[in-house]
């Protein structure tokens, strides 16, 4: 699964947990969030079990994974691609040519 974030935006990230049958449940351990490339996704960890990504403005392919360990020991993971893209168009920039002679010498 992945996410398409703007290069000028961010997003906000929680967890929730279900049993083997995919019924909503209760976790009891902390939620600890990690970016694989901080080049592309910054984080921030808020403290409540959920967190915000921005994009730094590169584009590229980031992973946003989270890690809990249960208070019986049981660790759980998860992870979601998030592809940061270009933003929305705010400036056309004219690009020239090379200049060429209008009339041949002589």
């Amino acid at each position: 699964m992945s996410f398409a974030l703007k290069a000028d935006q961010k997003v906000s990230a929680s967890v929730s947990a279900v049993d083997e049958m995919g019924n909503p449940t209760q976790f009891t351990g902390t939620a600890v969030y990690a970016v694989d490339d901080t080049a592309i996704l910054s984080l921030t960890d808020n403290g409540d079990g959920s967190c915000s990504v921005a994009a730094t403005g590169t584009l590229g392919t980031a992973v946003l994974s989270v890690t809990d360990t249960e208070t019986s020991g049981q660790e759980f993971m998860g992870s979601i691609a998030i592809d940061v893209v270009a933003g929305d168009v705010t400036t056309l920039a004219i690009e020239l040519g090379e200049p060429e002679e209008v009339t041949p010498d002589a």
